[in-house]
């Protein structure tokens, strides 16, 4: 049940190769379905047809008059995500969109005589130029807490900037998170204090606007640790199941440039004992069907462990509800997936789904982290690896010998 490429591989470019590899096959036969690939359900609206057609007409248009540039929709989805106050989210559309009152702006539709920065007077003041390449810009951004040292060859767009620390998988996604809500603080201080000097002269203090991005980013994350207290309600560690229950922790990691996948599980009895572990490579198309296939992948391993009484736990809520609600619209890319969780689950005596934040399962995290940097499936009957034993210890509970 897996894909053989081996004849056809030196004739088909490796991006399709990955795509290809990336369709998962399950054992049971199913007939195919047609799918309408731009709904989450797979089913065909008029809504979902209408946004096709005008963004293929949007295309059309762009490719004729030559422009190369469009913003990618993943930024206005991260940008409105984003913890910090509605009026900087707004200012960030604006400055994407370049819809700000920059002197090249201006001059562009003849409201002002030349693009030229007043306040360096060297370079077109551009959005990029006001929130990065200004000199004293510069000194914003490396005195921050994020010791930011710019370098002008790589910023060519706002948005493209911003694209890469998105898409940085060097970086763990709430990392990402954080600092992109630092970033949008710091813009917003700087845009501030560029329209104070020229509304009211001067030039602008570094040191000002420092201390305003540090009251901002102490303010945000006081609120946040505020909102995540009164919601998590002491469920900061792993909490075991009841006696004669085991646990079964499962996490799934993806990568969009490689679409390489991980699935990490991690199983424990009612004392909190490690009781068995693994985690599995993939090559999958989207973090949903990492994490579903995560779930598959615990349910597997406790069948072979001959569990009959399983609680399975995992971080994604989409999933869950996935499984546990008939009605929930889940992608139509996980239909098979679903299916096939749903026919193990009746092998065993019972089954309770949970669903936990993040910091609660940390371990079946790691365990998935760990599967996403190797291309071979590991499995721990007694010992896991030592990267991950800091991680069981960190959940209060005995770890392994």
């Amino acid at each position: 049940m897996s894909w053989k490429l081996d004849t056809i591989i030196h004739s088909i470019d490796h991006t399709v190769a990955q795509e290809i590899l990336a369709i998962p096959l399950r054992a049971r036969h199913e007939e195919d379905r047609l799918i309408w690939p731009w709904e989450k359900n797979g089913v065909y609206s008029v809504r979902s047809g209408y946004h096709w057609l005008k963004n293929r007409e949007k295309s059309v248009v762009l490719n004729s008059t030559g422009s190369s540039h469009s913003v990618d929709n993943r930024i206005w989805s991260g940008i409105w995500s984003l913890k910090v106050v509605p009026k900087i989210k707004n200012f960030l559309w604006r400055a994407i969109s370049n819809a700000l009152a920059t002197k090249w702006n201006l001059w562009k539709r003849h409201l002002t005589r030349d693009p030229i920065c007043s306040l360096c007077g060297n370079f077109e003041e551009t959005i990029e130029h006001v929130l990065l390449l200004c000199p004293w810009t510069q000194g914003v951004w490396f005195g921050s807490h994020l010791g930011y040292r710019l370098c002008p060859q790589i910023i060519t767009i706002l948005d493209s900037w911003l694209t890469d620390i998105m898409e940085d998988s060097s970086r763990d996604k709430y990392i990402r998170k954080d600092l992109l809500n630092s970033i949008a603080i710091i813009c917003w201080e700087i845009w501030k204090e560029r329209c104070y000097v020229q509304f009211h002269g001067g030039f602008p203090n570094p040191v000002s606007v420092l201390s305003r991005v540090s009251s901002g980013i102490a303010e945000l994350v006081t609120c946040h640790r505020r909102l995540s207290s009164d919601n998590v309600e002491n469920t900061l560690r792993w909490r075991p199941p009841e006696a004669g229950r085991f646990k079964v922790n499962v996490d799934g990691a993806w990568k969009k440039i490689s679409l390489r996948a991980g699935t990490g599980v991690i199983i424990r009895d009612h004392m909190g004992h490690f009781v068995g572990g693994g985690a599995t490579f993939l090559i999958r198309s989207s973090p949903g069907e990492a994490e579903a296939e995560a779930v598959l992948a615990g349910l597997r391993l406790a069948q072979d462990l001959h569990l009959s009484h399983i609680t399975l736990e995992s971080d994604s809520r989409d999933i869950i509800d996935s499984i546990c609600k008939k009605n929930h619209k889940v992608h139509w890319k996980i239909f098979p997936i679903l299916k096939e969780i749903r026919r193990r689950a009746h092998i065993f005596s019972s089954v309770l789904w949970s669903w936990t934040p993040r910091v609660t399962n940390e371990a079946a995290h790691a365990a998935a982290a760990l599967a996403n940097s190797r291309v071979k499936t590991l499995c721990w009957v007694t010992q896991p690896p030592p990267s991950l034993v800091g991680v069981l210890a960190m959940d209060g509970l005995p770890g392994p010998p």
